[in-house]
């Protein structure tokens, strides 16, 4: 995979050194940071010729916890990062001030109110078009505020004589010119890698459909589109994590420079012009292309999803098959 934002040419050796720089500049500037805060400020901002990505931070992070550089603690699910040689009192500090905010995240309904905020705009901007025919339908959304769950009808999980396992749904289905689509949402901070979870049951369900599948997420790497566009996945980025518009004190802390600053977080679900681009024509325009590569590659695609093979097996595989080459060898290293 790659791992440097921004087309600079450096070198492994030069690209982890920069890494390791970045690391040290942010948690000494923030004091304590979990690892959603180092990406938005290294891998989603920053100065040009700077941005590493997710997984080169990973590694980069590990390093300097090896070397003693850095040192993290667990608090609940989170890790928070921090340097070693910080006053103990400073960090403790911090760390009670966004454990507090990370607290508010985590109560009551927020997280599924969260990944309501982006499906509603995905609703909304599939409402205003008549390229595509779709399923899945949010009720009483301009009635009901967004402090609360809306009422979701999900679309089938059968179709032609097709079903997904386990009772599980799309976000939504499209048709257009005689091409189906699913279409998973997935609101959230991580950048979406192709061996996640997201990735997986995205393939999985189209597979047992047999439908093209579509995925849209806050920040997809360069390797993610390469691969799924090979087979016949469409991809699209949203640069922007929703929140409902209810909750603008906490979306206040969670923006602070100081604090966690996810400066792209936008608030509301209304649909945007660069959604309304993607929904409206990139995807009625490309659909059918992309079904024929999803055709070819419906076998690996399936076989990914349902965990049948893993994922140096399925990138390996996808890319020979792509240059015509032998399938059959042992899979390649991942990058």
């Amino acid at each position: 995979m790659g791992g440097l934002l921004d087309g600079a040419k450096l070198s492994k050796a030069e690209r982890d050194a920069l890494a390791e720089k970045r690391l040290r500049s942010i948690l000494r500037k923030l004091t304590v940071a979990n690892a959603r805060t180092l990406e938005q400020k290294i891998s989603d901002a920053g100065p040009y010729g700077q941005r590493i990505d997710p997984h080169v931070l990973t590694s980069a992070k590990k390093r300097l916890e090896e070397k003693g550089v850095i040192r993290s603690i667990k608090e609940n699910t989170t890790l928070w990062y921090f340097l070693s040689s910080t006053d103990t009192r400073f960090i403790e500090q911090k760390r009670a001030q966004l454990c507090s905010i990370e607290e508010q995240i985590n109560s009551g309904n927020l997280r599924k109110r969260v990944g309501q905020a982006l499906e509603i705009a995905v609703f909304r901007s599939l409402s205003k078009q008549d390229a595509l025919t779709f399923f899945g339908y949010y009720e009483g959304i301009d009635e009901i505020p967004d402090s609360k769950l809306y009422t979701k009808r999900e679309p089938p999980n059968s179709i032609s004589g097709r079903a997904i396992g386990g009772e599980k749904n799309l976000d939504f289905i499209v048709t257009g010119n005689g091409i189906t689509g699913g279409i998973e949402v997935k609101n959230t901070r991580p950048w979406i890698y192709p061996d996640s979870d997201a990735i997986k049951d995205l393939l999985f369900k189209c597979g047992q459909l047999n439908i093209v599948p579509i995925l849209i997420g806050r920040r997809i790497p360069f390797v993610t589109f390469k691969l799924m566009n090979s087979c016949g996945v469409i991809v699209h980025q949203t640069y922007r994590q929703r929140y409902p518009s209810a909750d603008t004190d906490l979306v206040d802390s969670l923006k602070d420079k100081e604090l966690f600053g996810y400066h792209d977080i936008l608030q509301g679900n209304q649909s945007d012009a660069r959604l309304d681009k993607f929904l409206h024509k990139n995807l009625p325009s490309v659909l059918s292309e992309m079904r024929e590569r999803n055709l070819e590659f419906a076998d690996l695609t399936l076989a990914y999803g349902s965990r049948e093979i893993g994922y140096r097996e399925f990138a390996a595989r996808v890319r020979r098959r792509t240059q015509g080459t032998d399938e059959d060898r042992d899979h390649e290293e991942r990058d």
